[in-house]
C-alpha cells in the first residue's frame, strides 16, 4: 500500500468481490479483472485469501490505473523476475 493523493477509495458492498473490483476500477487495462490480486496487495493489510470478499462498507483502496501500469509493468520488474 502507498498512500497516494490518486488513490481511489471506494467503499465495498453486497456482492462486490476482487475480481469484479479489478474489472470495474482498473477498466483501462486490458484483462482487468485478472489483476484482482494487485487490488488484495495494495491494500493496507493485504488480503491473503482472494477468494474471500471484501466485507461491505469496508474502504478498499485502488491505485490510480496510470501508476499501476507504471509499477508493475516496469522494465525493472521484468529484469527482477528473470533473474
Amino acid at each position: 500500500f502507498q498512500p497516494r493523493s490518486d488513490n481511489k477509495r471506494v467503499v465495498a458492498r453486497s456482492g462486490d468481490t476482487w475480481w469484479s473490483l479489478a474489472a470495474t476500477y482498473l477498466d483501462t487495462i486490458p484483462n482487468a479483472q485478472s489483476f484482482y490480486w494487485v487490488l488484495c496487495d495494495y491494500q493496507p493489510t493485504p488480503v491473503t485469501d482472494p477468494t474471500v470478499p471484501p466485507t461491505p462498507g469496508t474502504i478498499v483502496f485502488i491505485p490510480d490505473a496510470d501508476f499501476f501500469v507504471a509499477v508493475y509493468f516496469a522494465d525493472s520488474r521484468r529484469d527482477e523476475d528473470s533473474v
